[in-house]
């Protein structure tokens, strides 16, 4: 799951910088961790601000993540969002 939203960050970042950063082993390890904390920080927070100095080549890098866009990318609704009710209903009704 957090590749998906390692490649979701990667992606708006190579839009803002014409530079690829998908396959410097190093770089990535850092954003994994980060994407880590984020998760947590997003169980409490509805966004996160994800910045690693010197990411790649001397370029930062800062990407907001927010708990919405975070449960899309793992497939799930929001479960603070309108929706998580009935996705929450229907699984309940599955498990019955």
């Amino acid at each position: 799951m957090n590749q998906r939203v390692a490649d979701h960050l990667l992606k708006n970042q190579k839009r803002k910088k014409t530079i690829e950063l998908s396959f410097d082993s190093k770089s990535l390890t850092k954003l994994m961790l980060e994407i880590k904390k984020a998760r947590t920080v997003l169980s409490l927070q509805k966004s996160v601000r994800i910045g690693l100095p010197s990411f790649y080549e001397d370029e930062d890098f800062s990407e907001t993540l927010t708990r919405v866009k975070l449960y899309e990318l793992d497939g799930l609704p929001d479960p603070r969002g309108p929706t998580a009710q009935t996705f929450f209903n229907v699984a309940k009704e599955w498990l019955h």
